[in-house]
């Protein structure tokens, strides 16, 4: 028999609820020990997009099956996850394509680079969301305990808040992630300072996709929504970054 942790609503009354930064649905995750053992504390997991981890159908990330099976198997510590999702293109705050053709909140959010929705995106997730988090639930709230996750633009969102904020992010996890030129040389050029903490960062980096030395049949391809071409489009961003990542910190 495998426990399957429980997802918890989580309410934030925050600043998190104007044009800026709309509010969203914010959920946690909790793992089959949490009301089993009340002494015990647990590393957090921030992941973008929640509402893909733990929802039905093709495009959800069955994370309620892996995370599971992955404790059972003692493969991984029992994490808390807490699910942010993006704002959905028909609630209000979304800025297309009715507004603006081509342009998505989420893409303006994840990318927290960016003036506005990005750095207040970020600075949500660092200095509101962590903190109530941290006071009502029992984590680890250190950076080495902190871990940021997303895939997509959501990838690069969970690079960027590692890189930008390692008083708070520790680690990241970046699937299919959106790197792009100026990025990748700033690593380069300041990745050795930027990245330099008292634990060992960790950065796992996955893409799908064709590689030179497997190519993805079509049929499978499109049975998987066609994400397969948007991935291998991605891969040479993706090798770049890799690349940096060597050269900044090679015993990372």
């Amino acid at each position: 028999f495998m426990c399957v942790g429980l997802i918890r609503p989580f309410s934030l009354h925050a600043s998190c609820a104007n044009w800026l930064l709309p509010a969203r649905n914010v959920r946690v995750w909790t793992p089959p020990s949490y009301d089993l053992e009340p002494n015990q504390r647990y590393p957090v997991i921030y992941a973008h997009d929640g509402q893909w981890l733990m929802a039905e159908g093709w495009r959800s990330w069955h994370l309620q099956d892996t995370l599971p099976a992955l404790i059972s198997e003692g493969a991984i510590q029992e994490p808390i996850v807490v699910m942010v999702d993006a704002v959905p293109p028909d609630q209000p705050g979304d800025l297309g394509p009715d507004h603006l053709p081509l342009m998505r909140r989420r893409w303006m959010e994840y990318n927290v680079d960016l003036f506005g929705p990005g750095q207040r995106y970020l600075s949500f997730v660092c200095d509101e969301l962590k903190p109530a988090i941290d006071k009502a639930f029992r984590t680890r709230s250190s950076p080495a305990d902190t871990h940021a996750l997303g895939a997509s633009m959501g990838g690069l969102c969970a690079f960027l808040s590692l890189y930008r904020r390692p008083d708070v992010f520790g680690n990241a996890a970046c699937l299919s992630p959106v790197f792009q030129a100026p990025l990748i040389a700033d690593v380069v050029l300041s990745g050795a300072k930027k990245l330099a903490r008292p634990h060992r960062a960790r950065i796992y980096i996955d893409n799908g996709g064709d590689t030179a030395d497997h190519r993805v049949d079509l049929v499978d391809g499109l049975n998987e929504g066609g994400y397969w071409w948007l991935d291998t489009s991605l891969q040479p961003g993706v090798d770049a970054m890799a690349g940096a990542l060597r050269l900044a910190s090679p015993h990372h």
